[in-house]
């Protein structure tokens, strides 16, 4: 999974853009959002019990996908999470 670099979406405070608190606020909310999707996963789908009928393969590939999901929303999260940090550190 290729990161996100913050940069790329960190928003520049200054006084004709939104006041610091406010992006502060809206990024904490979206991360708080994708850990709540983490959680939510839908782990029973992805157990083996439900996925052996159909083979090894099949079995193997759904655990690649639930890594990948995972993969996916842990980078989202923890760009988030930097952007945040930088806001609260030095925006």
């Amino acid at each position: 999974m290729k990161y996100i670099h913050k940069d790329a979406v960190m928003p520049f405070v200054h006084m004709n853009g939104d006041d610091k608190q406010t992006l502060i606020n809206e990024w904490q909310d979206f991360y708080s959002a994708i850990d709540g999707a983490i959680q939510k996963i839908p782990s029973h789908s992805f157990h083996g019990r439900n996925h052996y009928p159909k083979g090894e393969e099949k079995h193997l590939m759904a655990r690649e996908a639930l890594s990948e999901i995972q993969g996916v929303l842990g980078t989202i999260r923890m760009c988030a999470e930097d952007v945040e940090y930088e806001l609260q550190t030095k925006g």
